[in-house]
């Protein structure tokens, strides 16, 4: 994904302003818990070990599990349980026959956290950080 936004993030990293609005504007549109700890999981897999997470793995978040056979788990489609483009914040690849998704950038990941997991009143760097400590 090259766009204007994208480039001025790569370019400024931690000095780029217009991440949080932009994060936002996503998060707005979540409208399950089962959205916000898909986004949360994915997040916070990306922000500590760079690893990306199985789309399989939401199957029971989803509710899509009611079936012993693994070949039906790898036709779960994050895309279709979200209100927005899903591919705006996350990278979709494909590893054998599962969809793997991971943050399109670290400093997403951060953002999706602080915002996701801090209360909304003092979301600030910290926040998150001793949310997860609990």
């Amino acid at each position: 994904m090259r766009n204007p936004f994208y480039i001025g993030l790569v370019t400024f990293e931690e000095d780029f302003l217009g991440l949080s609005d932009y994060i936002e504007k996503f998060i707005s549109t979540i409208r399950t818990e089962e959205q916000k700890k898909i986004l949360i999981y994915i997040a916070l897999c990306y922000h500590f070990e760079q690893k990306s997470l199985p789309a399989n793995l939401f199957a029971i978040l989803l509710n899509k599990a009611g079936t012993d056979k693994v070949s039906e788990w790898d036709k779960i489609d994050l895309k279709k349980h979200f209100n927005f483009n899903l591919e705006l914040l996350l990278i979709k690849e494909k590893y054998g026959k599962f969809t793997h998704w991971w943050s399109r950038h670290y400093l997403y990941a951060e953002e999706l956290l602080r915002q996701l997991l801090g209360k909304k009143e003092e979301v600030d760097n910290f926040t998150y950080r001793s949310i997860l400590a609990q």
